[in-house]
């Protein structure tokens, strides 16, 4: 017989839930100031994914470090979370869902690895503030990877100089 699912809360951390490795946040229950650090793990079980909608909408989260163990980010995981300010991508995501980081409008700066296979549509639209992209891997893999929209005015930094979203040199 197959067990059931096994939802873990952190006694330490009641804001944060888990469920066969997928993060969930009750905003509710964080007292915290604004800086959000998610863990590897929650009673020995590893955090390999942030949930769909998991931050939607906390607008008191300025900054989140992500743990190496993750994987996933879901869709909407970060949707308007209007005060977070940068966030740095650990090598080990492969995949972000579409609208993860839409309407992230104090966002100014992300970095992501060339390990990422695959960036859901809209994932940055309506940053509004973003103005820098640090992708660890060449020019043409990331417009390989990312067709969505970001403004024209962003610089792309990658392993073979500074781009615009037009590909013109910065």
């Amino acid at each position: 017989t197959a067990e059931p699912d096994a939802r873990i809360t952190s006694k330490d951390m009641p804001w944060f839930t888990l469920e066969n490795g997928v993060l969930y946040f009750d905003e509710s229950k964080y007292s915290g100031d604004g800086q959000l650090a998610v863990p590897e793990e929650i009673d020995g079980t590893v955090v390999t994914s942030i949930g769909e909608g998991c931050f939607q909408d906390c607008t008191a989260l300025a900054s989140v470090c992500l743990p190496e163990t993750l994987e996933a980010i879901g869709e909407n995981a970060f949707r308007s979370c209007t005060a977070l300010r940068g966030i740095e991508i650990p090598e080990s995501v492969v995949f972000i869902g579409k609208n993860a980081f839409e309407g992230c409008s104090a966002l100014e700066a992300f970095c992501i690895s060339n390990k990422l296979q695959q960036i859901g549509t809209d994932s940055f639209a309506g940053c509004t503030k973003l103005r820098f992209v640090y992708f660890l891997g060449k020019y043409q893999e990331w417009t390989a990877l990312y067709r969505g929209f970001l403004d024209p005015n962003v610089v792309i930094s990658c392993e073979d100089g500074k781009f615009y979203q037009s590909g013109d040199p910065a």
